[in-house]
């Protein structure tokens, strides 16, 4: 059980954590070379791929207003998890563990993967308007496919993680924000 966990007691990771920095809460600052910048952090250098390549980034929080219109964009998405979200970043990527976060305006250290795109142009038909994508990731199925999976705020408090094309399947499902961020970006590192 993780430090957070303990102090608030198992299963109310949101009490404590809403205390925690991003980089608290996802064990960054264990990270040698993790560097703030002008609007969020970057860790893990990848020199190989280029002078600003990094394998972990994460963009300051929104602002209130900002985030009212993400709440506002997620119609049936529980609000409260979407505020609680962008409190803490404003998109952010592990690896292959992409938050997406809202493309207007200054946007700071990194341009997010813009929410808009995969809501407007991204879901397929039927999809549950409940649903607000928040993320995505790469996993590679027995015969080494590369398959896109979404994360989403749901209307009743979870946030799932699903194949888009078979969307009525809940690969992982997850309570809070915090263990979401937590568990998404320890399997993004360790695969």
């Amino acid at each position: 059980m993780r430090e957070w966990d303990k102090a608030a007691g198992s299963g109310c990771g949101g009490l404590v954590a809403d205390k925690m920095s991003i980089v608290e809460l996802l064990y960054l600052g264990q990270i040698e070379d993790l560097r703030r910048l002008r609007d969020g952090y970057v860790a893990v250098h990848l020199p190989e791929v280029g002078d600003f390549a990094f394998k972990i980034g994460i963009n300051d929080p929104l602002t209130t207003e900002s985030i009212e219109k993400i709440v506002d964009f997620g119609a049936g998405a529980d609000p409260d998890m979407i505020r609680h979200l962008y409190r803490m970043c404003n998109g952010l990527w592990v690896a292959k563990f992409a938050v997406f976060g809202l493309l207007s305006g200054p946007w700071g250290l990194m341009q997010p993967w813009d929410i808009n795109v995969p809501n407007c142009w991204g879901r397929p038909a039927g999809f549950p308007e409940d649903y607000l994508i928040v993320g995505t990731h790469q996993d590679k199925d027995d015969a080494g496919k590369t398959l896109q999976r979404s994360h989403c705020i749901t209307g009743d408090g979870r946030i799932v993680v699903i194949d888009l094309e078979n969307h009525e399947t809940v690969l992982r499902e997850y309570r809070s924000v915090e263990d979401w961020l937590q568990a998404e970006a320890e399997r993004a590192l360790a695969g």
